[in-house]
């Protein structure tokens, strides 16, 4: 219900629901930064949203678009009042109007897909781009998965490597790092940066 009274604009509440944490009852009824099983199917299309994957490529610090509103948009095919035709993701506002949906702990079967509809603007570099550049990750970013860090990088241009080789531009040294990069790293001369650093590239 939460989403649909956003949806239509029955709260007063502006139309971001902040991924926050909520006690497990409340799973089916909000959008969590940490969220790991939840997801929003679209059963007419057999589509799906991994809310955990959706909220890492499109939160911005600690809010993120609820893509419900976005995605059942109908009448001027604009959704969330005006969303301009040059927004990140426009051609996707209004693509699940009234079709068959729900919300739910439980993945759908092999049958459905994942899709990840991005509301987010670009982001660009402030301290250098990351074009062509390849970074490789040991330990864990504090407050991002994996997955997250690897869109984010992929959004400023670059490639995220698996491990360090010659070609890698830059080892991310983060929380709890592995012994094995950081030698192989050394012993390369590849630059090694911080979890701050690479944030501050792509913010």
């Amino acid at each position: 219900m939460e989403y649909y009274e956003t949806a239509w604009g029955r709260v007063g509440a502006g139309r971001m629901i902040l991924p926050r944490q909520f006690p497990p009852d409340m799973l089916q009824f909000a959008v969590q930064m940490k969220t790991k099983e939840a997801y929003l199917i679209n059963h007419s299309k057999m589509d799906y949203l991994d809310m955990g994957n959706y909220i890492g490529f499109n939160r911005s610090g600690d809010s993120c678009p609820d893509p419900l509103p976005l995605l059942t948009a109908c009448g001027n095919g604009r959704g969330d009042r005006e969303y301009p035709p040059s927004a990140p993701g426009a051609e996707q506002i209004g693509t699940w109007a009234f079709d068959l949906l729900s919300y739910t702990n439980k993945k759908p079967d092999g049958e459905y897909r994942e899709t990840r509809p991005c509301f987010k603007e670009k982001r660009t570099t402030v301290l250098g781009s990351l074009a062509g550049k390849t970074v490789v990750v040991t330990g864990t970013v504090p407050n991002y998965t994996r997955s997250e860090v690897e869109f984010m990088i992929q959004q400023a241009g670059g490639k995220m490597g698996a491990s360090v080789t010659r070609s890698t531009d830059y080892l991310v040294v983060a929380d709890n790092p592995g012994a094995t990069k950081l030698n192989k790293a050394a012993s390369l001369g590849i630059p090694k940066i911080t979890a701050s650093d690479l944030m501050a590239m792509l913010n």
